[in-house]
């Protein structure tokens, strides 16, 4: 089997959007609907995150749009152009604003995820500072990136000189974001853990429900996707029509999932700083353990001290 053309790119790129747009719909609502019903106090901090995810939200609404609008007109509008001869014309209207889009929702998304970095290290601040740099970089590289595809001609591709020397720049000053918030979240999980391990008990949970609780508080997902695209594009691949487009339903997902997961208290860090405000006020000969992990046993746990460290309550 042959590589992809830019028009076969582009509709398996659509059909994959469409479907993660599904997803990200059924996430969002529940996600609106935890939040409203999850009888925590409604912060500004919780007015903040919940406006950024509406946001997020129509951005990626606008973008599957338009992208199925340019899907019919590449397929059902430019006879008798062929729809490779459409999709290869990078500088038409659909196309800028998706990219706009795309840019855009790459800079809300890991400044809600940044946002949730200073949450985990609150007297550490400067911690934000490289992410903060890079994703200013990445807004100025994609500007950069969205005014040049505006001056290509028709019939120069992704792959022109112009483009090839920014889009590398854009996507890895975005998977180096996401490379060093993950990690950062991920060494505070098992800093926490690790300094609680001999005054919790956890409970007996799968090796899987864990692997997956890590993976979303992580932030994994889009640097995976990201690695991918990176590499096909860096192939000269057309493959990576199929990535970009749904990449715009991705970066919604992720933080919509993230928040979700601290909203109904399956977070393990947020689990392990309760935890860590109940062995602070366990009476004294205490010698029942403390059980971590699960919504449960977390709300079991907690006592009203915990309350202070609870990251939804600042």
């Amino acid at each position: 089997m042959g590589q992809l053309n830019v028009a076969q790119g582009h509709l398996f790129g659509t059909i994959f959007e469409a479907g993660l747009y599904g997803i990200y719909l059924v996430l969002f609502i529940a996600c609106l609907y935890i939040f409203r019903n999850s009888g925590r106090r409604y912060t500004r901090s919780n007015r903040i995150i919940m406006a950024t995810i509406w946001l997020m939200f129509c951005i990626s609404t606008a973008h599957i749009g338009g992208t199925i609008q340019s899907l019919q007109a590449g397929f059902f509008g430019v006879r008798p152009a062929t729809p490779e001869i459409y999709f290869n014309d990078k500088s038409k209207p659909l196309n800028l604003m998706n990219k706009s889009l795309y840019g855009i929702n790459i800079v809300v998304g890991d400044s809600l995820l940044i946002y949730r970095l200073h949450v985990m290290y609150p007297s550490q601040r400067w911690i934000v500072v490289p992410p903060v740099l890079t994703v200013l970089a990445t807004a100025v590289s994609w500007s950069l990136m969205v005014w040049e595809f505006s001056r290509l001609a028709p019939g120069q591709t992704a792959f022109a000189e112009s483009i090839k020397k920014l889009a590398p720049a854009a996507f890895s000053l975005s998977l180096v974001t996401n490379l060093m918030i993950t990690a950062l979240i991920v060494h505070r999980i098992r800093q926490a853990e690790r300094r609680l391990r001999k005054a919790i008990h956890e409970a007996d949970v799968s090796f899987y429900r864990a692997l997956l609780a890590n993976t979303i508080e992580s932030c994994i997902l889009y640097p995976m996707a990201l690695v991918i695209t990176l590499g096909l594009y860096g192939t000269g691949n057309n493959g990576q029509d199929v990535l970009t487009g749904p990449m715009t339903q991705i970066i919604s997902i992720t933080p919509t999932l993230l928040w979700m997961q601290v909203r109904l208290g399956f977070s393990r860090f947020d689990a392990a700083v309760s935890a860590e405000a109940s062995t602070l006020v366990r009476p004294t000969g205490a010698s029942t353990p403390i059980v971590l992990v699960t919504r449960s046993t977390r709300t079991d746990t907690s006592s009203s001290s915990s309350k202070a460290n609870d990251p939804e309550q600042t």
